[in-house]
């Protein structure tokens, strides 16, 4: 479970996958908030954090947040 595994950054990402094809970004948006505290360095993880409309935690490096200028709105993926 979830809690099993609460400080894995794999599996936060993974679930947060989940939630994204299940288009429930708002469960998306916070697995993705806790992967990005544990893996504040992940490009990809800031990329999909702002494609669901999340906010993008302070500990998430500066070098991430610009390689996710990319703005892809929900509706696009649908």
């Amino acid at each position: 479970t979830r809690a099993d595994h609460s400080d894995s950054p794999s599996a936060r990402f993974l679930l947060a996958y989940h939630y994204l094809v299940k288009e429930d970004y708002d469960a998306a948006s916070r697995e993705l908030e806790a992967f990005l505290r544990l893996a504040p360095n992940d490009p990809d993880g800031v990329e999909m954090l702002v494609m669901v409309g999340g906010k993008i935690p302070e500990k998430a490096s500066v070098l991430a947040k610009r390689d996710a200028a990319i703005v892809i709105e929900p509706a696009m993926i649908n």
